[in-house]
């Protein structure tokens, strides 16, 4: 009998204490300015980003077209997606 090794997934708080601990992450507005961005310009990127993920779905093409096919619809995830998840990560 073969013996499986459990991997713990990564908890949501453990993806945070990586992004909050990224250089210059303290501030999440100057974090986002160093990515070129902005807090409207994130949420404009995540809401075109989940019509992209259902048309796809809806096409019964995976998902994974959004992410790493070089036709994608704009926008791919790039370094908003970072702006994002400190975002997501603010207390």
């Amino acid at each position: 009998m073969a013996v499986e090794e459990t991997i713990a997934q990564p908890s949501q708080a453990e993806v945070c204490a990586i992004v909050t601990a990224m250089p210059g992450a303290e501030d999440t507005d100057g974090m986002l300015a160093l990515l070129g961005s902005d807090r409207l310009q994130i949420i404009r990127d995540l809401d075109a980003t989940a019509a992209n993920m259902q048309r796809y779905d809806a096409e019964g093409l995976g998902w994974q077209n959004v992410i790493d096919g070089s036709s994608a619809l704009e926008p791919r995830p790039d370094s908003w997606l970072l702006g994002a998840l400190r975002m997501a990560c603010e207390d």
